[in-house]
């Protein structure tokens, strides 16, 4: 079952091409969202698969990062159930409460 997601957050947008280029060619992962936080130039990149295909995904990953110095932070989720969220931009909604 494809319920693991790996979060991945790296600065600049040449580094998620090159981090989502290597990751497509040697898992079995897809892509959910790439999500720009305000501010800054981070980027965090969601991918979908399963727990075996995801920890291979954040092995390489963590390779990649160290061999080239660059800043990364990851986190795997290993059982998500989307069943809890709902995955359609244009129905979430920040509400200021100000």
């Amino acid at each position: 079952m494809d319920n693991s997601l790996i979060i991945i957050r790296t600065v600049g947008l040449s580094n998620v091409i090159k981090t989502f280029d290597m990751v497509i060619k040697n898992t079995y992962v897809e892509l959910m969202r790439i999500l720009p936080e305000m501010g800054g130039g981070a980027l965090n990149i969601i991918l979908k698969g399963s727990l075996g295909q995801i920890e291979e995904a954040e092995i390489l990953l963590r390779d990649m990062f160290e061999k080239k110095g660059m800043n990364y932070n990851l986190i795997v989720i290993p059982n998500f159930s989307f069943d809890i969220i709902n995955l359609d931009l244009q129905e979430l909604k920040i509400k200021d409460d100000l």
